[in-house]
């Protein structure tokens, strides 16, 4: 967790650091736009449009590197874009530092005092414009202080030192200010990167304690808490919009005879399977099954009229029969597998059916399926009035 926060932040770094780059272009553009017609008192008026055009041409080539970036860059080659970029910046300090120099006349105080104001300013902005980025920020630092400190002391005279000694106060100060900001950039970007994947933690936690809530344990169904929950939600749903909704009940026939001859791990492990098998079936949308408790599961089925629910509970219960599970303690008739018994029943539309009666209709359906010989399909209307059992 502590690696992929810190990835993160640089990452987010390099991002910051790019995103500066237009603006700090243009800004470029303007600022030897004024310093090219300060000098162009006392300079050849040839020989600055080729150093603007320097640095507007590397300026414009740090714009393009920042669309590419956002185009190609990526977690892999961040760092190498960075790389890349920071070059550039050395590149635009050192064309600056060269031309300050070339063009700066050692006999007028007043252009060896501006040396030192445009590289207090430029190093300046690039401080403040890259925070986030310590390695990005000294890229154009470095170059235009250092060799500009070095000539105005060899070079400048009384002006010239006065300016260079401003240089280096500046300097050491800014640098220091700098390093405490950018630890405190980086650690604000950390800490928000920190506490966000803890929120989503605890998200993810959250969401695995609400599973597990509504979730059996053994079978990995919904449990019957969820069922009773979502059964009231659909009855209310079909009764909104007149639509039909069919409930199956169903359990394993003669499962304690299957506990008292194989075990209750085999047990487990057989209502692991038929949860498996139902769990395959019930595809639609909307459709719900869970164990309702001990080898007995409930399956809603919204939007399906009766004869499609009985339907699907035959080929259910077929299906069940045909995995051949071994029963050697069934009392079914002629069959030594695991077979289930089913229950259906179903909303009347304009009746006011709670959910507790809809379940006592599906388990009345059941029980009637069991006392019928097991291995089958029995459906009530929920009219009281009208059965049928299924072989």
């Amino acid at each position: 967790m502590q690696r992929n926060v810190v990835e993160k932040t640089e990452l987010e770094i390099i991002a910051l650091t790019f995103a500066q780059t237009v603006s700090a272009s243009i800004a470029h553009l303007f600022a030897i736009t004024l310093i090219a017609v300060w000098f162009s008192y006392v300079a050849p008026i040839s020989e600055l449009l080729i150093w603007a055009g320097a640095i507007a041409f590397v300026s414009v080539v740090r714009i393009s590197t920042f669309f590419a970036f956002k185009k190609y860059g990526n977690g892999q080659n961040a760092r190498l874009w960075l790389h890349g970029w920071t070059g550039l910046f050395f590149i635009l300090g050192v064309i600056y530092v060269g031309g300050f120099m070339y063009f700066t006349p050692l006999n007028r105080p007043e252009y060896l005092v501006s040396i030192g104001m445009f590289v207090v300013a430029f190093s300046a902005a690039s401080a403040i414009g890259h925070t986030a980025s310590l390695y990005a920020s000294l890229s154009f630092f470095v170059p235009i202080t250092l060799p500009s400190v070095v000539f105005l002391f060899l070079y400048g005279g009384s002006a010239g030192n006065v300016a260079a000694f401003t240089i280096v106060i500046y300097s050491v100060t800014a640098l220091y200010l700098l390093k405490k900001s950018n630890q405190a950039y980086k650690k604000s970007i950390f800490l928000n990167f920190e506490h966000t994947q803890e929120i989503e933690k605890r998200k993810q936690i959250e969401k695995q304690l609400h599973d597990i809530s509504r979730k059996d344990s053994l079978t990995n169904l919904f449990n019957r808490r969820y069922f009773d929950e979502m059964l009231a939600v659909e009855i209310g749903r079909a009764k909104r919009n007149n639509l039909p909704l069919c409930l199956i009940m169903f359990d394993l026939d003669c499962f304690k005879e299957y506990n008292d001859k194989y075990g209750h791990v085999s047990g487990d492990n057989c209502l692991i399977q038929v949860a498996q098998i139902a769990q395959s079936l019930v595809s639609r949308q909307g459709d719900m099954i869970a164990r309702y408790g001990g080898e007995e599961f409930a399956i809603i089925l919204p939007n399906i009229e009766l004869d499609g629910a009985v339907s699907f509970a035959i080929n259910l219960q077929e299906l069940i029969k045909s995995k051949n599970i071994p029963h050697g303690g069934t009392k079914v008739a002629n069959i030594k597998c695991v077979t289930i018994s089913l229950g259906v029943t179903t909303l009347m539309i304009g009746k006011e059916t709670t959910a507790s009666e809809l379940i006592e209709c599906a388990d009345i359906a059941l029980y009637e399926a069991k006392n019928r010989g097991r291995n089958r399909v029995h459906f009530d209307a929920n009219d009281f009035s009208s059965e049928a059992a299924l072989t």
